[in-house]
C-alpha cells in the first residue's frame, strides 16, 4: 500500500510510459530500440528504476500493440 500521492505519482509514470512508447511505435522504432531509448529521467530517483525500465516498456509496448484492438 502507498499514500494518495504515491498512487497518483505512478499513475502519471504509467501514462508517461505510454506516450514514450506510443510514440516511438509511431516513428517505427522497434521494441529493441524503445528498450534502449527510453528512460523517462523524471522518475530515474525511484528505488530499481534503471533496472525496471525495459520490462515496463515491453509490458506497455504489449499493451499497445498485441492487446488493443
Amino acid at each position: 500500500p502507498g499514500t494518495k500521492a504515491e498512487v497518483v505519482s505512478f499513475r502519471e509514470y504509467l501514462e508517461d510510459l505510454a506516450r514514450a512508447v506510443q510514440a516511438g511505435i509511431a516513428a517505427g522504432k522497434t521494441l529493441e530500440e524503445l528498450k534502449k531509448t527510453i528512460t523517462l529521467e523524471k522518475y530515474k530517483g525511484w528505488n530499481g528504476y534503471p533496472d525496471q525500465v525495459p520490462a515496463m516498456v515491453e509490458s506497455a509496448y504489449n499493451s499497445l500493440t498485441k492487446y488493443a484492438k
